[in-house]
């Protein structure tokens, strides 16, 4: 044991410095200064908002985009945005934000305005257009399919279309049995998510006296809470439209999306930036201490007191040692039962002497000895150990 002493430290010493770095680069990821790990998805979005139609002007359709594109803004999002846009001002936006797209991983479509349902193909009306008859639709507005065809086409994972669209019908005097009122219900691809601000087949207020339409107020409201899952977002913007329509108007939306989606990511976990203690060093002594006080070879302490036999810990030492030593001896001798048994006492069996009595053998004096001798008169005599083997002739 004398070599105990010298192993453990060189042990320590040998510890020391890779503790040392293990406490600092624990430090480095956990203290103050550490940085959440980057983004590394692409977000791109399209906001377009008209409002300033010839016919039928909607209010809140520009400040809709506008508010909705600072926030994507916020999040991350690569934003194109702009506001009343003819047909062919929408369609190079279109053109553009599919270039975008590639390489992105996140793509978002956000359009405020008139909207119009056609044999169940949904389009968005441009400022300037010229629809008289139903036919026109298909000439002058923009497919919400085009938009939906770029996004496929990008190839990115996760594909956002948001419609505030179906504000009220502009075109009920066109109206034939191949168009419908509100917007269709459409099939997204895989990847997609469609919302609505209404049901299907229903129109949506657009807020009148209200800086923004009931639809994009309650988008706005939760598009920043951290860690809210996209499908968990929509109830909550279905629960606030609702309220703020008294129960009139109720968002809806089709999803074919394969992973979660977060407008914003949760909230990282509280940095610990409680300072970590060192592991104590110990002094030649002290370690060689350590190293034995749990011992049970009584030969530890000896050397111990021999080695420091002024040591800090001399007295418990001299405690352990005679401990061991006693527990030592008494394991040594040999234990006697405190409560003996007593080997068993021998039956005692009938001792028969025989004489002969007249030419025959007769019995003489039968008595219960273990063993007798009978002398020549006839006196039974007890021999322990012995047979009984006297006669009398």
């Amino acid at each position: 044991m004398k070599f105990i002493s010298l192993i453990t430290l060189a042990v320590l010493a040998l510890m020391w410095p890779m503790t040392q770095s293990a406490w600092q680069q624990s430090g480095d990821e956990r203290g103050q200064g550490a940085k959440p790990p980057a983004r590394t998805e692409r977000r791109v979005a399209l906001v377009l908002g008209n409002g300033a139609y010839a016919d039928n002007p909607l209010d809140n359709p520009a400040n809709d985009a506008k508010g909705l594109a600072a926030a994507l803004s916020e999040l991350g999002f690569e934003v194109i945005t702009d506001v009343n846009k003819d047909a062919i001002g929408m369609r190079r936006l279109i053109r553009t934000f599919g270039e975008r797209l590639r390489g992105a991983q996140v793509g978002l479509f956000f359009f405020a305005g008139h909207g119009v349902q056609v044999n169940g193909v949904n389009y968005l009306i441009p400022i300037g257009h010229q629809i008289e008859r139903e036919a026109d639709v298909r000439l002058e507005a923009v497919s919400a399919d085009d938009v939906l065809a770029q996004m496929e086409e990008a190839g990115t994972g996760v594909n956002l279309m948001i419609l505030d669209a179906c504000r009220n019908d502009p075109f009920r005097s066109l109206r034939r049995s191949q168009s419908q009122r509100g917007l269709a219900a459409v099939a997204a691809p895989s990847g997609t998510l469609i919302a609505y601000a209404t049901a299907p087949g229903r129109t949506a207020a657009d807020g009148s006296g209200l800086p923004n339409s009931p639809y994009t107020t309650s988008l706005l409201q939760h598009i920043r809470t951290p860690g809210l899952q996209i499908e968990d977002f929509f109830k909550r913007v279905r629960r606030g439209v609702e309220d703020l329509t008294n129960r009139k108007q109720t968002p809806w939306e089709a999803s074919s999306l394969r992973g979660d989606f977060y407008f914003k990511a949760p909230a990282p976990e509280p940095l610990n930036n409680t300072p970590l203690t060192p592991l104590p060093v110990y002094s030649g002594e002290e370690a060689y201490w350590r190293a034995i006080e749990a011992s049970t070879d009584a030969q530890d302490f000896r050397d111990y007191l021999k080695q420091y036999p002024t040591g800090v810990y001399v007295a418990a030492a001299r405690v352990k040692l005679r401990r061991l030593e006693v527990a030592t001896n008494t394991n040594t001798t040999p234990a006697t039962d405190p409560n003996p048994v007593a080997p068993p006492k021998p039956t005692p069996t009938a001792a028969v002497a025989y004489a002969k009595v007249g030419g025959r053998s007769a019995p003489l004096v039968a008595m219960p000895f273990t063993t007798a001798e009978v002398d020549a008169r006839g006196t039974v005599t007890k021999q322990p150990g012995r047979s009984v083997n006297g006669f009398v002739e």
